[in-house]
């Protein structure tokens, strides 16, 4: 059951009124496997990204973004995935566009896998 009331009330009424400025450092969940794309970039043009994603339509938006072009010039092929657990959403795109960059730069595929350290 979900009840509304008068907010006013409710700071009015309790006990305690803790107030603060909390912070965390930045995060990155762990997943059971590594992060990992490989590009190569058309003289279409036209990227194209293989990739254990989570959601490859983030990844497909992002690269649209970030080489200027419409959907159907930007090709993104989700591969096998592992356990993730939501971690590998947003962050493929990060990874995704640094490689279609590079390989368009290059001229050549290029393969980029994240590790993980164990300090």
């Amino acid at each position: 059951m979900i009840e509304k009331g008068n907010l006013e009330d409710v700071w009015a009424n309790a006990d305690y009124i803790v107030e603060g400025e909390y912070t965390t450092g930045a995060q990155e969940q762990l997943y059971i496997e590594n992060n990992g794309v490989i590009a190569s970039f058309d003289r279409e043009p036209r990227p194209s990204v293989w990739g254990s994603l989570q959601c490859p339509y983030y990844v497909h938006k992002a690269l649209m973004a970030l080489c200027n072009l419409p959907p159907e010039k930007v090709r993104v092929v989700q591969v096998e995935t592992g356990g993730a657990f939501g971690g590998k959403e947003e962050y493929p795109s990060m990874i995704a566009g640094h490689a279609s960059l590079l390989a368009m730069k290059s001229g050549h595929p290029v393969k980029i896998v994240t590790t993980v350290s164990k300090t």
